[in-house]
């Protein structure tokens, strides 16, 4: 008998279970032999909040309302920068905010459609660092 912490249970030898919330949970297994022996242990399991940051890898900055800017979507973000380079490493657009947006410009020109690399940094809510590098194609 598996007991989750989260008034859920199972009686399956090797359940599945999700949490809908985040918190400290007390998981708790109760064995029984053939024969009638019990034997007992738990351990607590930290369930901490979702995380993850989603750019997307083209946009299309013509101002017609859809796909205008480079918009990355994030969750459970603590700290955020993301640098733009174009081919040759130049810096095209920089950011600490998860809410900011790139309109396809650099210094208030639009750039040439193309390919362009980021990177971005960020911090999830439970302290640990990541980095992710991708690339981004301009569509005119």
């Amino acid at each position: 008998m598996w007991h989750f912490g989260d008034s859920d249970s199972s009686i399956f030898e090797n359940p599945e279970h999700k949490y809908n919330t985040e918190g400290v949970f007390l998981v708790q297994l109760i064995a029984t032999s053939n024969n009638g022996c019990v034997n007992e242990t738990s351990m607590n399991v930290t369930i901490h909040p979702d995380f993850a940051v989603y750019p997307p890898n083209a946009f299309t900055p013509n101002g017609d309302g859809e796909n205008d800017t480079f918009e990355v979507k994030g969750t459970g973000v603590s700290e955020y920068v993301i640098h733009i380079y174009s081919r040759w490493g130049e810096l095209m657009y920089e950011s600490k905010n998860l809410e900011d947006k790139w309109d396809g410009t650099y210094k208030g020109s639009p750039v040439r459609a193309g390919t362009y690399v980021y990177k971005i940094n960020y911090r999830s809510m439970v302290d640990k660092e990541y980095s992710i590098n991708g690339t981004v194609t301009v569509v005119r």
